[in-house]
């Protein structure tokens, strides 16, 4: 029997069956700052960035409905002169990236990032058709991010060159590797280095990859299954080829989602129920503390 200490969380997440569905925290926006020193294990509050820089980004990140600060790097040895700084809003039906080039972290405070949210036609010329991936490697947080996140992301630098980053904790250790692909809040886990290539190639096509996929991070958990399960019944595939109409809890642990396909306007309706089941599975590497197992059961009703 293997000692606590080898034992990795995502694997024993794997091991008990836990579904990936529905996993994906709810964040409307991310903001991405580049940190090219080591990471704790808060990888954004201890840094070294200006305090005044970090009390502003996380003073603004707070005060939003659901919005998310990490620090990205390429490379665990790589210096720039400017530093790369990204704003990701993840909206279902026109998310945008904003890319801007700082040559001070105190240059991040001339930012309007309220305007920039709204799309402030001031910063249209910073925003940025390619796509971002991302793969969590915050080792220091979690062993599991660096031992399976880091060769998917060298796997995956190889391919897509500077649009490959490493970031910090995005919540899930046992879900790793995980992998983001921004603007669309996509969020993925168990990515396995053997299958980057055909992976990478239908991100590209514009595919959503619904073997690995914990959930659009713009919708909350039951919805992201509602549009797991739509997407598994109609075989559509495609990023955009939905957009969410409304996704209520009308009581405890019972949702409604509506999609409409943005081809034809159809309509899809769909009730979802949560179920805390009595498995249990670590939350981290430190076996510490244990979560209930959340099942998701969804139903169809005939689209409009």
């Amino acid at each position: 029997m293997n000692k606590p200490e080898d034992q990795f969380c995502s694997l024993l997440s794997a091991a008990a069956g836990e579904s990936l569905i529905g996993s994906a925290g709810k964040t409307d926006a991310y903001f991405l700052l580049e940190y090219n020193r080591a990471w704790e294990d808060k990888a954004f509050e201890k840094s070294d960035i200006p305090n005044e820089v970090k009390q502003q980004l996380s003073s603004f990140s707070k005060s939003l409905p659901a919005a998310k600060v990490l620090v990205i790097k390429r490379g665990s040895h790589r210096r720039n002169e400017m530093i790369h700084f990204f704003i990701a809003t993840t909206d279902d039906c026109a998310p945008r990236l904003h890319r801007f080039e700082l040559a001070s972290y105190q240059e991040l405070l001339d930012l309007d990032l309220a305007a920039l949210l709204n799309g402030d036609k001031r910063y249209a010329d910073k925003l940025q058709s390619e796509p971002l991936y991302l793969v969590c490697n915050n080792g220091r947080r979690d062993r599991c991010c660096a031992r399976f996140g880091y060769p998917v992301y060298q796997a995956l630098a190889e391919r897509v060159g500077e649009s490959a980053w490493e970031c910090s904790h995005i919540g899930g250790h046992r879900f790793a590797p995980n992998f983001f692909h921004m603007p669309y809040g996509l969020l993925y886990g168990r990515v396995k280095l053997k299958d980057i290539e055909p992976f990478i190639e239908r991100l590209q096509a514009g595919q959503i990859i619904l073997e690995n996929l914990r959930g659009r991070s713009a919708y909350p958990g039951p919805v992201q299954a509602a549009e797991y399960a739509l997407r598994q019944r109609t075989g559509e595939l495609g990023v955009m080829a939905y957009h969410l109409l409304d996704g209520l809890e009308l009581q405890s642990g019972c949702w409604h989602a509506r999609f409409a396909e943005n081809r034809t306007d159809r309509e899809y309706s769909l009730d979802v129920q949560v179920i805390k089941s009595e498995a249990k599975v670590f939350e981290s590497c430190t076996l510490d503390k244990q979560t209930n197992i959340v099942e998701y059961i969804v139903s169809h009703s005939t689209p409009k």
